[in-house]
């Protein structure tokens, strides 16, 4: 024989009956019934307020992750000093990957060298049919870096020393490309002849550690990001590239 399932409500009728009953014999109060039955609601608002505070966690984390990926900017942590003093060693680059890179523009690049694949940040110096050169000099140094004959100037930079190279002509599609640390920086002076230039992003916004972010010194004005609305640093991925090269 079966027994059927009581409701809470059947179970506090029956509760407060047994109280009744035995209430000559007991010290158990009469509310007893009342108390379970109250019990029993606590019990099953927590057990929904807890459900429903999981939802919303879940809610925010997938909110959060289909953001991912979909803001025009994001975060690379710099592991060289090829940029160095402009971006150091653990500073962050903000970039926005739907730019198209201009003169004096700071770019992230992925370059093939010596048997391996590196992402880089450098500078912008020569755009497709620019003429870029160091002439050397009569003790066979170079005074500057030349674009079109005319000597670029960097006046947030010190130290420009670097060797003499000859005339490069950029061709379409790619950019000649220097690290601010000229003389510790493997960029298009000597990759030669230039590969082919598929840029991630240009830095538009430089976060140095316990410091306010800043401009990027030497490079146009670009749109910066409000809110702090980037996309992770780490493993995941930008979507999309940025602007084709003219």
């Amino acid at each position: 024989m079966s027994i059927p399932e009581l409701t809470t409500d059947d179970a506090a009728v029956l509760l407060r009956n047994l109280a009744e009953t035995a209430a000559p014999a007991t010290k158990c109060p009469q509310d007893m019934a009342n108390r379970v039955l109250a019990r029993g609601r606590r019990t099953r608002i927590r057990r929904r307020l807890a459900v429903a505070g999981a939802v919303t966690l879940v809610a925010g984390a997938l909110a959060a992750g289909t953001l991912i990926g979909h803001t025009k900017y994001f975060g690379y942590y710099e592991p060289s000093d090829a940029m160095a003093p402009t971006i150091n060693i653990g500073d962050t680059a903000v970039l926005d990957k739907t730019l198209t890179p201009q003169r004096n523009d700071v770019v992230l690049v992925t370059v093939t060298e010596g048997g391996g694949t590196f992402d880089m940040l450098k500078r912008v110096i020569g755009l497709p049919g620019d003429t870029v050169a160091c002439p050397a000099t009569a003790q066979d140094t170079c005074d500057g870096i030349e674009v079109n004959g005319v000597r670029i100037t960097d006046p947030h930079l010190v130290a420009l020393r670097t060797d003499p190279f000859p005339a490069v002509k950029i061709p379409a599609g790619r950019l000649f490309l220097v690290g601010d640390n000229r003389s510790n920086s493997s960029d298009s002076r000597n990759w030669r002849p230039l590969p082919p230039t598929p840029v991630k992003g240009v830095v538009v916004e430089i976060r140095k550690p316990d410091q306010a972010p800043q401009s990027v010194p030497g490079a146009p004005a670009h749109e910066r990001p409000r809110n702090n609305l980037i996309d992770p640093i780490g493993p995941v991925p930008p979507a999309g590239t940025a602007a084709p090269l003219p």
